[in-house]
This record gives structure tokens, C-alpha cells and sequence, in this order.
């Protein structure tokens, strides 16, 4: 069996953050970051399959 997707999502806007995680959990598993250290930080300790960023934070 197939492991759910793990994506993790960068924004430093919290609503915008809240609403991704919402979307996104029926579905696969989302982590959120909201700055750059968190999203590092994160990415350096687990793999992730994707990672949405905002570009302009």
C-alpha cells in the first residue's frame, strides 16, 4: 500500500496557511511553515514529497 503524500507549506500569511491545510488534509498529510527557518528546519529533518512556498514573504 501506497504512503499518503507528504507536502509541506510555506506562507507567512496564517489564514492563507490554515486554509491550505484545510484544503489539502482530506488528502494527504501537510505540514506548515511560516518563514523560511521554520520551512528549513523542517525540511531538513523529515522528506517531503512536494513544497508549496510563498515566493514573496
Amino acid at each position: 500500500m501506497r504512503e499518503t503524500p507528504h507536502i509541506l507549506v510555506v506562507d507567512d500569511d496564517p489564514g492563507i496557511l490554515e486554509l491550505v491545510r484545510e484544503l489539502l488534509s482530506a488528502t494527504y498529510q501537510v505540514d506548515t511553515a511560516a518563514n523560511g527557518r521554520q520551512a528549513l528546519e523542517l525540511l531538513q529533518s523529515q522528506p517531503y514529497d512536494l513544497c508549496l512556498t510563498d515566493m514573496i514573504m
